[in-house]
């Protein structure tokens, strides 16, 4: 093959007819490596462009790194199966990694879980596999602290009004939709800006053995069954009727409005 010229690339990618064999001869001419420290040899044999939801989903959700016109493209290295994701913009190709926000280490695109709302809309999360399995076992105790003892009045009634959470939530891991943010920030007595809990519908994480998404449990280590749930919830209104008598009488006549 002949060199490819950056200018006629660029023309190629606006008109969405890049061939695969374009994007691995950038590979080889930009001596692309990846891995962890950067020191893994692709496999060429393997490297596919990513299909559209893949893409749209990535260049969603790392605006900032990912340029609108560029191709993203799976590859494996030599030593490992582990996939990875190199974008391809022009002449210039590098592997594209993001940080777990809780681990806080670089990881691959793939190695972060996707989730969704009730919107429908499948987004990526700011933390990996494992830092979810994590919280997965921590976060109902966490809600249940905050129910039983909430710090301010607007805080317990918008946590009533979400009613019993048995799935991840976080609004750092999982943020909300643009233009949601404020139905889940409401201020406590002194002003301060107190974050309520937006419970994931969904999640999901890239099996490269199945070549498919495979759903992550998001459900909630600790939260009643669904059998139980609505018993649970009854005697938590309860507890909550007897501690804050005044309250819970104000947010009963709001709710019910």
């Amino acid at each position: 093959m002949e060199p490819l010229e950056s200018s006629n690339i660029k023309k190629k990618m606006a008109a969405e007819v890049v061939s695969l064999d374009d994007m691995k001869q950038i590979l080889t001419e930009a001596e692309v490596m990846v891995g962890e420290d950067g020191d893994a040899t692709i496999d060429m044999g393997a490297v596919e462009i990513l299909n559209a939801e893949r893409t749209a989903i990535y260049k969603s959700g790392l605006s900032d790194k990912i340029e609108e016109d560029a191709v993203l493209l799976s590859c494996y290295s030599d030593d490992t199966d582990f996939q990875h994701i190199v974008k391809v913009n022009g002449d210039e190709a590098e592997e594209v990694r993001t940080e777990c926000k809780i681990m806080y280490e670089e990881l691959p695109l793939p190695a972060m879980i996707e989730y969704k709302f009730e919107d429908g809309v499948w987004r990526l999360s700011t933390i990996g596999e494992d830092a979810c399995e994590h919280y997965r076992g921590s976060k109902f105790e966490n809600w249940e602290k905050n129910m039983k003892n909430p710090t301010c009045a607007a805080g317990l009634r918008r946590m009533c009004e979400i009613g019993l959470i048995t799935t991840l939530f976080d609004h750092l891991a999982f943020p909300n939709p643009p233009g949601t943010e404020d139905q889940f920030v409401v201020q406590d007595d002194h002003g301060k800006d107190v974050n309520i809990p937006h419970p994931v519908e969904a999640m999901r994480y890239w099996d490269k053995q199945e070549d498919a998404y495979v759903d992550f449990n998001c459900r909630l280590v600790g939260s009643p069954t669904v059998e139980d749930e609505q018993t649970y919830w009854d005697s938590l209104m309860a507890e909550l009727h007897e501690n804050f008598p005044e309250d819970m009488e104000t947010i009963d006549k709001a709710i019910q409005k």
